[in-house]
């Protein structure tokens, strides 16, 4: 099962639903309130926006999207550049959005636990066969940018 999870969309979906099942049976206290949480679709919006620029900016440099997949080049330009891992980044600021969408503290919880369940299960593994592949490319890139910001 926890590999199955291990693949982002299904990581990111599980935690989805974690965060709406917290907010209706455990929601904790309410940190925001009417419009202020609309403010959390424009941050769903940017985070979904980031993820699908970086994937299709990878689809166009002909180098695989799925994790596991073997890479046949390193992509660090376009939103590469600020961040090594900018799909990633747009699922956590997703999540972060939904959290802010439904305004109870409980459901925040759950993103930095993706955050670390995607670096230790998906991240890692990626950057290992990354340093494989492209050692001295890689090396170079994760001295000019970060893995996440």
């Amino acid at each position: 099962m926890l590999a199955k999870l291990s693949l982002p969309p299904a990581l990111f979906a599980a935690s989805a639903l974690t965060m709406a099942g917290l907010a209706l049976i455990l929601p904790g206290p309410v940190w925001l309130s009417g419009p202020a949480r609309a403010l959390g679709l424009v941050i769903m919006l940017a985070g979904a926006t980031l993820s699908i620029t970086a994937a299709r900016h990878v689809m166009r440099r002909g180098t695989p999207v799925r994790p596991r997949q073997t890479p046949s080049c390193l992509v660090a330009d376009g939103p590469f550049r600020w961040t090594r891992n900018p799909m990633y980044l747009g699922l956590s600021v997703g999540l972060a959005g939904f959290a802010v969408l439904l305004g109870t503290v409980m459901p925040v919880l759950v993103v930095p636990v993706f955050v670390v369940l995607v670096e230790r299960l998906n991240i890692r593994v990626e950057e290992a066969v990354l340093r494989e592949r492209f050692p001295e490319a890689f090396a170079a890139y994760t001295q000019q940018t970060r893995r996440w910001l």
